[in-house]
């Protein structure tokens, strides 16, 4: 099963280095207030080394920050650093926790990284069920601009449905009927 890693969408261009040094100060003042987006920008910017030394555990902290007030983007990113290991302790449990509430917001690249820890059995209890499911909805969301990690989650999905029994990719897709039904 291929990984794809999360998208690395926001801030947009900063090849400047004087604009990302600006940029850095900026957002560093507003998440010290609490801005969501500020916090996860801040924490890409770390995880880059743009406008700021380069620093995973600096990302990581940022991303926490705003991961636990549910950005999205940043749930996906905490997940990448704990499954790498990188700025964290490595730790298969907590990047299936985050990819798991990145997932359940709709995030694709989340929900085919879940799809990959379930069909692996890292952090999670091995289970071709979930992984099939996980790896359905990514397979079947509007790619938007994520055609990669779309054509990962097909390509994902029907190699582990050669393991699978009719029977359990069945029940994978009673799983997908009802997630998308909530």
């Amino acid at each position: 099963m291929k990984k794809t890693g999360p998208k690395h969408r926001r801030p947009d261009s900063l090849f400047n280095p004087a604009i990302a040094t600006a940029k850095a100060a900026w957002y560093r003042l507003n998440a010290e207030k609490g801005v969501v987006r500020a916090q996860a920008d801040l924490g890409l910017l770390y995880h880059r080394g743009q406008g700021v030394p380069q620093d995973f555990a600096e990302a990581g902290k940022w991303y926490r920050k705003a991961a636990d007030q549910g950005d999205v983007d940043s749930q996906n990113r905490l997940a990448a650093l704990y499954a790498s290991g990188q700025g964290v302790p490595q730790d298969f449990g907590e990047a299936a926790k985050w990819y798991r509430k990145a997932a359940d917001q709709g995030d694709i690249d989340a929900q085919n990284e879940l799809g990959t820890l379930y069909g692996n059995g890292q952090g999670v209890t091995k289970d071709y069920i979930e992984a099939y499911r996980w790896f359905e909805l990514a397979a079947t969301r509007d790619a938007g601009a994520d055609f990669e990690v779309h054509d990962n989650a097909v390509k994902n999905r029907d190699l582990l449905a050669k393991k699978m029994t009719p029977e359990q990719i069945a029940e994978a897709k009673k799983l997908v009927q009802a997630w998308k039904a909530r």
